[in-house]
């Protein structure tokens, strides 16, 4: 599947808008394409390997060119005397149109309520489809560390060969990175027939976030968790026919988009019904407090919406107040703790209670300072953008603190550990004796979720001199520096080598032999096709790469070219059997975008999944269902370092060697 990108203002076509503002249920868009068109609408159509274009049109004219056309027809229609024709060629990549523009006044934005409904028909001739209908996608700066989590629409519609899918770029519980996304069978298509869809999302960044669906008047989804990347976010609507493969042609009518308060009867008019009134949402609370809440998801699903600010964001009194917050959460090492006492989540942005400022003041000598889940390189950052926005000293002073925290953490072979200093804290040491992990993984270099290398990315940036770091001393510039090199040195020397081949990397490595090493206990001694991705795109992105860095980068495209897996779509379906009523299948589909396990045996090299019982299988269906879904087993990640990154790499490092070449 294509990686998305965040558009420019688009589109829409021979579409009609009615608004009704100024009323206590929001506002609502419609569109039934009668022809009598009240807004001038763009069509924006993509060719293969070509950008896209914003063509103004006459609503009444349609639009024909090389990507396709778009026209009204009053046969087959939903309802009333018109529908929307949209055929897509075989030269192209999408025809999209939007009924609700973000950038709208009044359109859907996080902490509100959305409902929308279109239907749908496909005909026979079009079965084989494969790529969106319809999409919600939010404005997301595309800056700083951010950039990873632009890529995408919060969620689609997809038609992929007659069956319906949506598909959005969040866990339950936590936002994933692209590659990692949520997907749903919904139905099979039956050609010719009109499909009624309605949608209601809550849209928020925590646990309260709602997503359902009903088709056919049936209600066929209804998840909470987080289905929005960024606080501010506002979202257009959008549909048509996107896809890499042949076109085709695919009707659309009743389109209808209402913001606040609504039902499923407000939004379904001439769609199946169904009267089911959705109780409100509660609105979090900004005041609530940071250590009472206990967020469904770790702090940087919290703290990451804010690194995505211009420059001049980071005065304000807000960034300053988050600010203060990580100063009250930094430990005497220098570093920041994941959770409070391992185990009680936190949100660093929200405000502090005072019971809770005093009882963290009073806790700075914890030993739960880590690099896990983004945790001491993200605050460093975020603090060095406030102090050159307000150059105010102490937040200069914890930055400085917090570098020399992952100066004085990295062991002498060049790795770092995931807790620094070891934790003597009651409750891990009660933990460590009571699981079945490995012994003491928290010592191991920890490559698992980027942990060493975006502490890698960071000291190469101050090294560097980044204006971002001027107010960093030469001194610990250049001990920045050399930390980089002993990273890189580390790097290669754990490599795994197996019947005299280099391939790729374990998620953590024992940090005195560098063996691969496990960690919990269903995360075994493997090759991991996910980790040594973010790792080969460290070594490929060295100014002045060494012969050893080559051969590194060499040995592992190649292995996960070799990895690759063809023909499996990892699915999410409803399971009314199981406690959480989801589950997690693999399904057979000769169109699939390749995937790569999450883990291989180093020796079979065969992927290798693994339940709470500590005992490894080889297929996803013998693990229980609170692992199958609950990690992420394959991964879509190596994908893009295979078109791209490693070809452009190639040519200017290995011009004579291509390892993807047969």
């Amino acid at each position: 599947m294509a990686n998305y990108r965040i558009m420019k203002h688009l589109i829409s076509t021979i579409l009609t808008l009615t608004i009704l503002s100024g009323t206590s249920s929001g506002t609502s868009w419609e569109e039934s394409f009668e022809g009598k068109f009240k807004k001038s609408y763009l069509v924006e159509p993509q060719e293969m390997g070509g950008g896209w274009s914003n063509l103004g049109i006459n609503p009444a004219a349609g639009y024909s060119g090389k990507a396709g056309e778009v026209t009204l027809t009053n046969t087959p229609t939903r309802n009333g005397g018109g529908a929307l024709k949209c055929v897509r060629s075989d030269k192209g990549r999408r025809m999209e149109f939007e009924l609700v523009n973000r950038d709208e006044t009044d359109s859907p934005r996080i902490g509100q309520h959305c409902w929308a409904a279109l239907s749908i028909l496909v005909p026979e001739a079009s079965m084989n489809h494969s790529g969106m209908v319809i999409q919600w996608h939010g404005g997301v700066p595309n800056a700083g560390n951010g950039k990873e989590y632009a890529q995408g629409p919060e969620a689609c519609l997809r038609l992929d060969n007659g069956q319906f899918i949506y598909r959005s770029n969040f866990k339950l519980s936590k936002a994933a990175p692209p590659g990692n996304r949520e997907t749903r069978l919904l139905e099979k298509a039956t050609p010719g027939q009109w499909y009624d869809f309605v949608f209601h999302h809550y849209f928020s960044l925590g646990d309260d976030g709602l997503t359902e669906i009903w088709l056919q008047g049936k209600r066929v989804c209804s998840d909470k968790g987080p289905n929005a990347f960024y606080y501010r976010s506002k979202f257009s609507f959008k549909f048509g026919s996107y896809g890499s493969t042949t076109g085709g042609t695919i009707y659309f009518d009743e389109a209808k988009v209402l913001t606040g308060s609504g039902s499923y009867d407000q939004i379904a008019r001439g769609k199946a019904k169904q009267s089911t009134e959705i109780p409100a949402v509660p609105v979090p609370d900004p005041k609530a407090s940071a250590v009472s809440a206990e967020p469904a998801f770790y702090w940087e699903g919290a703290l990451r919406p804010f690194m995505l600010e211009k420059p001049e964001w980071y005065a304000n009194a807000e960034a300053v107040r988050i600010a203060n917050n990580l100063l009250v959460y930094q430990c005497d090492s220098g570093g920041w703790p994941k959770t409070i006492s391992f185990k009680k989540r936190i949100n660093m942005t929200a405000v502090i209670a005072d019971a809770d400022r005093s009882a963290l003041l009073a806790a700075k000598s914890r030993t739960d300072s880590t690099i896990d889940n983004a945790s001491t390189y993200t605050q460093i950052e975020y603090l060095a953008r406030v102090f050159n926005a307000t150059k105010q000293e102490t937040f200069k002073e914890a930055c400085l603190k917090g570098i020399d925290f992952l100066l004085e953490a990295q062991y002498e072979n060049g790795g770092w550990p995931q807790f620094y200093p070891y934790p003597k804290d009651k409750e891990y040491l009660a933990r460590i004796v009571s699981n079945r992990d490995e012994k003491e993984y928290f010592l191991h270099i920890t490559f698992n979720d980027e942990a060493m290398v975006s502490v890698m990315r960071l000291l190469q940036r101050i090294a560097k001199e980044e204006t971002t770091y001027a107010f960093v001393d030469a001194g610990r510039r250049t001990q920045c520096g050399r930390a980089v090199a002993k990273g890189i040195e580390c790097i290669l020397a754990c490599q795994v080598v197996v019947n005299g081949k280099r391939t790729v990397w374990c998620a953590q490595h024992d940090e005195k032999t560098l063996a691969p090493a496990g960690a919990r206990v269903y995360e075994k001694v493997s090759l991991s096709g996910h980790e040594s991705v973010s790792i080969v795109r460290l070594l490929m992105n060295l100014e002045s790469p060494s012969a050893e860095v080559i051969q590194a980068i060499q040995s592992a495209t190649a292995w996960f070219e070799a990895a690759k897996i063809k023909g499996l779509r990892v699915v999410d379906r409803q399971a009314a059997s199981l406690p959480t009523g989801r589950d997690r299948v693999v399904v057979a589909d000769p169109n699939a975008d390749p995937l790569w396990a999450r883990f291989h045996d180093i020796h079979a090299n065969q992927p290798i999944f693994c339940g709470n019982n500590g005992i490894a299988k080889h297929s996803l269906a013998e693990i229980e269902p609170e692992r199958r879904t609950g990690y992420m087993w394959y991964c879509t990640t190596p994908a893009e370092l295979l078109q791209k990154d490693y070809p452009e790499w190639q040519k200017k490092w290995a011009p004579e060697k291509n390892v993807l070449t047969k």
